[in-house]
């Protein structure tokens, strides 16, 4: 399991600090960084940055040195990998 802490964790209610995110696959707890057991966990420090999960990028063109542009399918099929991104939809110029 890992945790991230020392961010301001974007939700539906508004902006938390002071919590950590405990995850692995999926989110398994928002607890309070006081709380925590940090030495259960590979902590990822945010440094204050903000934290959105389950973000969505609706629209991008490029990801992993790859852009929709070039039409390489080879490229994007490493958009496929695993990412911190929940969904990145490719965005390409029309013909």
């Amino acid at each position: 399991m890992k945790c991230i802490t020392n961010g301001k964790i974007v939700a539906p209610d508004g902006v938390l600090e002071g919590k950590v995110i405990v995850f692995d696959e999926k989110i398994a707890n928002i607890a309070s960084a006081s709380e925590t057991d940090m030495s259960k966990y590979d902590v990822i420090d945010a440094d204050g940055a903000y934290v959105a999960p389950g973000l969505v990028d609706i629209h991008i063109h490029g990801y992993v040195g790859e852009d929709t542009s070039d039409g390489n399918i080879e490229g994007l099929e490493k958009w496929r990998e695993p990412s911190s991104q929940t969904a990145s939809p490719p965005s390409a110029p029309r013909q």
